[in-house]
């Protein structure tokens, strides 16, 4: 029996269905939701409505046969990709189980033998092509501006009687705020042609959540996370990047956690190359936390997990995580594979720890795309 792989959704990530394998097969970026059909012999054909058609024919990828669907026979854009499979005696058809349920519904009432898959859709988007580097690579110089802006700004802020941090203009005082420094850092991404959904700023005793939001004046001498992952307006790629701040001398029990988190940083650098399975640079950075006296914990009375609590690491493409996952479940790396990599440490009282770059798997090492520095010294303002 003929068989068609068909993907439904839009390319844009704000929109509805947003579809970041569709994306990925058919390099258009469209709001409205469309069909790509995938046949067993590798053609593939997109269906467009009539009025990105125009657009469509002269910028999609020279593997793409694009349709439009008024050409075709329907009440409606589904009916019309039916009548176009129909016509070609083909009623099999697998479509991802992110799909939209309407859509396996419909498929369904119209008698076609629809069935689903969870695994990886496009397992080819794994190893990047050239241009998906360069991509990536833009992509983290826009956060590492962002950061950069965040560096100086914190560095050129004073510190209040209370602790708070606030910057002096005209010999006024303004509190910085994680939301004023939040918004700094994406007006500047906004600059390099990129966006961000959020740039996560935890401070505190908050920056033990690894997804720490803050809100509020920010607090001198303790960790400030920093996490930003730009999005590509233009191409649709990110990047992602992790830094942990200081104003003014953190205690010896933090500065003890950066240091072992730089630590790990490198250990994971060194280990990570083609060839080499994922789970064993997480393991080797589990290890190395142990024997340094952070083994993960459950505190009774947070309700939380403290230590190193979440994977080493994830790629990144057209989605900000995307397999593989450094973690205990092995997964080989090969060449071209971009991943993020980003120990950190997690504690109730002191608060957390973080630093993340992204990185091209080699092989016979790495390439850091990250400049940034993560020393400690740059990280004490």
């Amino acid at each position: 029996m003929k068989l068609v792989r068909l993907t439904y959704g839009s390319t844009i990530p704000a929109m509805p269905y947003f579809s970041s394998d569709l994306l990925w097969a058919s390099g258009m970026k469209l709001a409205d939701p469309f069909f790509l059909l995938e046949f067993q012999n590798g053609r593939r054909v997109v269906f467009v409505n009539g009025a990105e058609y125009p657009k469509v024919k002269k910028t999609s990828k020279e593997n793409l046969s694009v349709r439009s669907l008024e050409t075709e026979t329907g009440n409606d854009d589904l009916e019309c990709v039916v009548s176009f499979l129909k016509k070609r005696k083909i009623k099999k058809i697998i479509i991802p189980d992110s799909s939209p349920v309407l859509v396996a519904k419909r498929l369904t009432e119209a008698k076609m033998d629809v069935s689903s898959r969870d695994d990886v859709w496009f397992p080819e988007r794994i190893i990047k092509e050239k241009r998906e580097i360069e991509y990536v690579t833009q992509a983290q110089k826009a956060a590492e501006k962002a950061l950069g802006v965040a560096r100086e700004v914190l560095k050129n802020s004073a510190v209040d009687k209370n602790g708070f941090l606030f910057l002096p203009v005209n010999c006024k005082r303004f509190p910085l705020t994680a939301e004023s420094l939040r918004t700094a850092m994406g007006l500047v991404l906004e600059e390099y042609g990129h966006m961000t959904p959020e740039v996560l700023v935890g401070f505190g005793k908050d920056s033990s959540d690894i997804h720490a939001y803050s809100y509020g004046p920010i607090t001198a001498h303790q960790p400030i996370v920093i996490d930003v992952f730009p999005y590509s307006r233009r191409n649709g790629y990110w990047g992602d990047m992790t830094r942990t701040f200081f104003k003014g001398k953190p205690s010896l029990e933090v500065q003890k956690m950066y240091v072992a988190v730089l630590g790990a940083m490198e250990i994971a650098m060194q280990m990570i190359r083609a060839g080499v399975c994922g789970s064993a640079v997480y393991n080797e950075v589990v290890g190395f936390f142990e024997k340094t006296g952070y083994r993960e914990r459950y505190n009774c009375k947070t309700g939380k997990e403290e230590g190193f609590i979440h994977a080493l690491g994830h790629g990144v493409g057209v989605d900000i995580h995307e397999w593989p996952i450094l973690c205990e479940t092995p997964a080989r790396l090969a060449e071209g594979m971009v991943l993020a990599v980003e120990p950190g440490l997690y504690y109730s009282k002191a608060g957390g720890v973080r630093i993340e770059d992204t990185v091209l798997v080699r092989k016979n090492g790495i390439r850091n795309l990250t400049s940034f520095p993560k020393d400690l010294d740059s990280a004490i303002l």
